[in-house]
């Protein structure tokens, strides 16, 4: 009686199977980082539509109050060297005086120096928020400002670079405006 004769198996299969589960692998860790990747840069994207947003309502503040954002003197006594005012997030001031505006009757200093608190304090949804506007006297016959908002931002070593660890980089918004 003849026997049938039995294939010699090779175990060829089980190489395929290890080497599709590597490609696999490595497609998987790809999607993972471009997730992540997305999830930082829509983390950025926010911070710098939040930065657009702070710097548009302070210049909405300055237009509410021309008495003071429109005259020269307030800024400069010299053209060349504009007066700086800027605000931290806690609402400390540098460069002018402010007063309690929501309860008493303030002149256009005291708004101005109560409006740029009450931004200053706003500023604190952005991480190490602070801002400064920066006024120059009138040139051709009007005031010309630039309100800038400072923030920190998380960034990723960039590829192929030595950094092995995120990096926190100053960012800032510059919004020039005529009051």
């Amino acid at each position: 009686m003849n026997l049938p004769r039995l294939k010699k198996q090779g175990g060829f299969s089980l190489i395929e199977a290890l080497v599709a589960l590597v490609v696999i692998s490595i497609g998987l860790l790809g999607i993972a980082g471009m997730q992540a990747l997305g999830v930082m840069q829509s983390n950025q994207s926010r911070l710098r539509g939040l930065a657009a947003f702070q710097a548009a309502s302070m210049v909405s503040l300055m237009r509410a109050n021309p008495a003071y954002w429109q005259a020269a003197g307030n800024f400069s006594i010299d053209p060349g060297n504009p007066t700086e005012l800027t605000v931290d997030a806690q609402g400390s001031l540098t460069g002018l005086t402010a007063g309690d505006c929501e309860a008493n009757t303030c002149s256009p200093a005291q708004m101005a120096g109560w409006q740029m608190q009450q931004w200053g304090r706003s500023l604190s949804v952005l991480p190490g928020g602070h801002g400064t506007v920066q006024c120059a006297a009138p040139v051709g016959g009007s005031v010309a400002c630039s309100v800038t908002v400072n923030w920190s931002e998380n960034r990723a070593a960039a590829p192929g670079s030595t950094a092995s660890t995120a990096a926190t980089a100053p960012q800032n918004y510059v919004l020039t405006v005529t009051p």
